[in-house]
């Protein structure tokens, strides 16, 4: 046991990728536009195309971006959507598919049509194609068009058995249209504003928006009555390229940068460390617990996504003492919380680690103010067995046992 201490005394100092954003750029190269971000399975798949001789490509990394294999598909797909046994991907000139987890494509439907998203409720595929929504409950074999809809379609999102239609602004008339019958009829939810992103969770709804003359604005929006009424949230000053989300938590991407809001966008909290120079997000993919950042000119990055949303400041009162509580529920699955004090403002380090002290992952790395503070840990595929949890600051460290029963 003291020489399990030992190792985490040691490693709660040391530097870890997971503490930042890190360029994923083995076998890909660092100097492309990442178009679109998907997945199936484990296969994380890239549309990219070479920002010094244009050339476009599709990548595959089977190890979470830490290899690419650059495949012979050539078309940069707009976007793509998994059934877990085969991918499609949208790209300018149709729907192409891979039964292969990404590696090889052939043609599949709707040839010389460009789609910029897709959606699926249930069995049902929907497809945004122009000014139409398209249907397939074929898994996208053939498909029709949405019999009352006639604006051009940037975004699709699901929640539940509601569809959301993210639209651009065309003579006043545009934003975000809902239909609650898979397609057949659409009613306005969000007028006049460019939705380039739509994420959800339940009832809550959050928007993506970009600034364009005549506009009602830019940065997120939110409805929490599944669109009946929409506000700003208090990232109203940027233009907002792609959205994500993990629960409770958001994670929006902008010319600025990452921001990630853990309290339905009251406040939102900048999250570029390990860029170089802050590069164009231009889209986010969630999966295998890491947050992947496609950018516009800098290929793909990648940070922990328990690290990116894992900890919420709950008192800005000063406490007595550092302190490092016991994590709850204990034991626990599939998450966990774990509460602690923070005398002064400091670099704060909270990591876990497995029985052999291997570091598993990092919860926090990053500069804290007094006060106190509650981080979660999703454990994803972590297998049953003791884990431990150290919190450095300052000259305090401390580390306490918890118990992940599956």
């Amino acid at each position: 046991m003291k020489k399990l201490f030992l190792i985490f005394t040691l490693l709660s100092f040391s530097f870890t990728l997971n503490a930042q954003w890190v360029q994923m750029s083995n076998g890909m190269g660092t100097k492309f536009r990442i178009y679109s971000l998907g997945y199936c399975r484990n296969n994380i798949v890239a549309g990219a195309q070479n920002t010094i001789n244009s050339a476009t490509y599709t990548y595959v990394s089977s190890n979470n971006g830490v290899n690419w294999l650059q495949t012979t598909f050539t078309k940069v797909a707009n976007c793509y959507i998994t059934n877990d046994t085969f991918l499609l991907a949208g790209t300018s000139s149709g729907v192409y598919r891979s039964n292969d987890f990404g590696m090889n494509w052939s043609y599949y439907s709707i040839s010389d049509k460009s789609i910029s998203d897709f959606a699926k409720i249930g069995t049902t595929l929907f497809a945004a194609i122009g000014s139409f929504v398209y249907k397939s409950t074929n898994v996208g074999f053939t498909w029709s068009p949405s019999s009352d809809f006639n604006r051009f379609t940037r975004c699709l999102s699901v929640s539940g058995n509601e569809l959301y239609s993210g639209t651009e602004v065309v003579s006043g008339n545009g934003g975000i249209y809902k239909s609650t019958n898979f397609g057949q009829n659409w009613t306005n939810s969000l007028n006049n504003a460019k939705v380039i992103s739509i994420a959800t969770n339940g009832p809550n709804i959050y928007a993506a928006l970009i600034y364009v003359t005549g506009s009602i604005g830019r940065g997120v929006y939110l409805s929490t009555n599944s669109g009946q009424n929409w506000s700003p949230t208090s990232l109203n000053y940027l233009d907002i390229f792609t959205l994500a989300i993990s629960g409770s938590n958001v994670i929006a991407g902008s010319d600025s940068g990452i921001f990630v809001t853990t309290n339905n966008g009251t406040t939102w909290a900048k999250k570029n460390q390990g860029f170089d120079t802050i590069p164009s997000i231009n889209n986010l993919l969630i999966k295998n617990e890491f947050v992947f950042a496609g950018t516009w000119g800098k290929s793909v990055w990648r940070r922990s996504l328990s690290e990116i949303i894992g900890v919420q400041n709950i008192s800005s009162k000063v406490p007595s003492a550092f302190s490092l509580k016991q994590n709850y529920p204990n034991p626990f699955n599939p998450s966990t919380s774990i509460e602690f004090d923070i005398l002064t403002e400091s670099d704060v380090l909270l990591k876990i680690f497995d029985v052999s002290g291997k570091e598993i992952t990092t919860l926090v790395n990053e500069k804290l103010d007094e006060g106190s503070y509650i981080a979660e840990w999703n454990v994803g595929n972590y297998p049953s067995g003791i884990y431990f949890y150290t919190l450095s600051a300052e000259n305090f460290s401390q580390t306490k046992k918890m118990i992940l029963i599956k």
